[in-house]
């Protein structure tokens, strides 16, 4: 069986349609970056809420997520 590393990682969240996820995005970089924070390259998505949940965009919430380097 293999193991994940452990890794620290910094989230912001998205409360709105996916249309809104680059903005989103942009945004959390660039609070990142004035934060002083060192990010690695990868980033990724947790749909907290979705269409499935519900067919109302107002209700989604996406977690965005960047791992810190150490």
């Amino acid at each position: 069986m293999s193991k994940i590393a452990r890794r620290k990682s910094c989230p912001d969240y998205l409360s709105g349609g996916y249309e809104g996820l680059g903005a989103a995005w942009g945004e959390f970089c660039q609070w990142l970056e004035a934060e002083g924070l060192n990010v690695q390259e990868s980033l990724w998505e947790c749909y907290l809420t979705d269409p499935n949940s519900n067919p109302d965009p107002d209700t989604w919430r996406t977690e965005l997520n960047r791992p810190l380097s150490e």
